[in-house]
């Protein structure tokens, strides 16, 4: 399910980040750390892939110039339940891998 800039925002529930399940067992085929990770893809174009997100080149916050830094941030929610975030001792922290075109 391709998701728009402003959808890949705005996923900041628990349920909505059920989207990523499963995505990185195409890169790890058969490693049982597998359903831990996610992959996720933001490009200019995506052809059709399902696990990316088209970046728009603007104008304004619709997109993101071609000359323009861009940020990926990520953070931790606390949990409904406890009210508590997780122990930083406990978090596989996200990496981002970045490829430019040649």
């Amino acid at each position: 399910m391709p998701l728009t800039l402003s959808q890949f925002i705005f996923c900041q529930t628990k349920e909505a980040f059920r989207i990523f399940e499963g995505t990185a067992e195409e890169y790890l085929p058969g490693n049982p750390a597998a359903k831990y990770l996610y992959v996720w893809k933001m490009a200019r174009n995506c052809s059709g892939e399902v696990n990316c997100t088209e970046v728009p080149t603007g104008p304004g916050s619709y997109g993101i110039g071609l000359n323009d830094t861009a940020y990926i941030v990520f953070r931790a929610y606390n949990e409904k339940e406890t009210a508590v975030g997780p122990s930083y001792t406990e978090i596989a922290y996200d990496r981002v891998l970045k490829f430019d075109s040649v």
